[in-house]
């Protein structure tokens, strides 16, 4: 399957005319969600539907299934996700939340795989620490590892990290043969930042918005963002090729 590029940026979508601006901006990892529900707020499962039709095999398309601990579904998701995952905010008061999700994982389709969601901010909204869904992630069916910011009123990434953490988590990901992606309301001079740690992705939402993430897609915005990842001095090994090795 050939995807477009550049492969290592990955944009949020809220719905099928943004799926197509962000399919004809070359960039070839889409991610379904509706912002106005949270960080990894679940986007209706017909709107999903409408973005896989859309795209085809032009991108690969991943969704959010909303906080696991907020009303998420366990229902079975579209079989046409590469991937798909559950945030974990106020898991950490939770003790049995690895066997939770595990249940929800465990719906989804043999060809969609499992991201595993590390808060930034885990702290102050209460989510497992990063060690700890690393772990999991090692041990059961995940393809990925997302590092993102729960709380978006309350500054972007490297806010809440320091850049030595967000390597070591990085590494640790990579060495255990997951894919890792940064997100946490990055805008045009953290995106560098970012690209610089080396994650096999980056991910954006309100960087290519209007006034807001839950504004739509500005398209010159959008051109900016794919032009600045173009750009990008250091270059990763092609992800689609290794998310998908192995699968149907």
């Amino acid at each position: 399957m050939a995807y477009a590029h550049p492969s290592r940026l990955l944009v949020s979508v809220r719905d099928e005319h943004e799926a197509r601006l962000t399919i004809e901006a070359g960039v070839g990892w889409i991610d379904v969600k509706e912002p106005r529900n949270g960080s990894l707020g679940a986007a209706p499962a017909k709107i999903v539907a409408q973005v896989l039709e859309l795209v085809g095999n032009r991108a690969v398309v991943s969704a959010a299934r909303g906080e696991l601990l907020d009303g998420a579904r366990c229902a079975p998701c579209d079989g046409r996700l590469a991937l798909a995952k559950f945030g974990l905010a106020g898991c950490a008061r939770v003790v049995d939340w690895p066997s939770r999700l595990m249940q929800c994982v465990s719906t989804f389709s043999a060809t969609t795989a499992a991201v595993a969601v590390i808060y930034a901010d885990w702290r102050s909204c209460h989510a497992p620490e990063p060690e700890a869904v690393l772990e999991l992630a090692q041990r059961d069916r995940f393809a990925a590892v997302l590092v993102d910011t729960f709380d978006k009123s309350a500054g972007g990434l490297f806010e809440h990290q320091a850049e030595r953490q967000l390597e070591a988590w990085i590494g640790a990901a990579q060495q255990s043969g997951h894919l890792c992606v940064l997100a946490g309301s990055l805008d045009r001079q953290s995106l560098r930042r970012a690209l610089e740690l080396g994650p096999d992705l980056v991910a954006v939402r309100g960087a290519v918005c209007g006034e807001d993430r839950a504004a739509g897609i500005d398209p010159c915005k959008l051109a900016a963002v794919v032009e600045q990842v173009r750009n990008s001095e250091r270059c990763s090994r092609p992800v689609g090729e290794r998310l998908l090795s192995g699968r149907a």
